[in-house]
C-alpha cells in the first residue's frame, strides 16, 4: 500500500499515462495472488468491492436474477436499530427473528433492504 501511495497512486483501469498502467498492472497482480490464494479457476472469479455491504449486495443481486422467480418468497434476518452498547445489554436484547418477504418479481427483492 505504501508503495502505491508514493509511486504510482493513480486510477486503475481508467488512464493510459504510465502511472495509470503501472497501478492498473499492479491491481491485476493482486487479482492473480488471491486467485491463486483461494483456489480460483480464473483471477476473472475474484471480484474487489469496497465494503462487505456491497459485496453481499452484489451476491444477493446477481444470484437473486438468475434464482428467484415472481411468487417465490426470500427470508433475511432483521432487527431493531440499536446503538452500539455493553455485552450485557445487547445479550437481553431482542433477539433477531425471521419474517418472510413475498415477492411478486424479482426487482422486490432487489428494492428491498435484506441487511
Amino acid at each position: 500500500m505504501e508503495d502505491y501511495y508514493r509511486g504510482y497512486n493513480s486510477n486503475v483501469h481508467r488512464g493510459v499515462h504510465a502511472l495509470s498502467a503501472r497501478a492498473t498492472n499492479e491491481f491485476e497482480r493482486a487479482r492473480a495472488k488471491v486467485a491463486a490464494f483461494i483456489g480460483a479457476t480464473s483471477d476473472r472469479e475474484v471480484v474487489f468491492t469496497r465494503n462487505a455491504s456491497e459485496a453481499i449486495n452484489l451476491v444477493a443481486h446477481t444470484w437473486g436474477l438468475a434464482n428467484l422467480k415472481p411468487g417465490d418468497e426470500a427470508r433475511g434476518m432483521t432487527a431493531r436499530a440499536r446503538p452500539f452498547s455493553s455485552p450485557a445489554a445487547t445479550a437481553s436484547a431482542a433477539p433477531l427473528h425471521r419474517r418472510p418477504l413475498h415477492l411478486a418479481s424479482t426487482d422486490a427483492l432487489l428494492s428491498h433492504a435484506l441487511l
